[in-house]
């Protein structure tokens, strides 16, 4: 694996989003709606299957698997990916 692309979480398990995050398709985009102030987050193709799955419970590597098929992009990069985003996530505090 490329040292750049080592994944910084190797958990199996994904942080939740907070209970207060709601996950909508609005126009074709992935929106998360924190329902207690009222923003918004909009997400690109990726960021909305990450926000689907996390919503829905699913593990780290059924996300990463996933996002591999649904983009052709090996597995490290898919993880690395997908670590980057929860990160971001984490920094916008929507993660619990």
């Amino acid at each position: 694996m490329n040292p750049e692309m080592q994944s910084p979480l190797q958990a199996q398990s994904l942080p939740k989003l907070r209970a207060d995050i709601q996950v909508k398709t609005v126009q074709g985009k992935v929106v998360a709606v924190d329902t207690g102030s009222g923003d918004y987050h909009v997400f690109n193709e990726v960021g909305g299957l990450i926000c689907r799955g996390l919503a829905d419970g699913r593990t780290r590597p059924r996300l990463v698997a996933e996002i591999t098929s649904a983009f052709a992009v090996p597995a490290d990069r898919a993880a690395y990916d997908l670590d980057r985003f929860l990160e971001s996530l984490r920094q916008k505090k929507l993660l619990v």
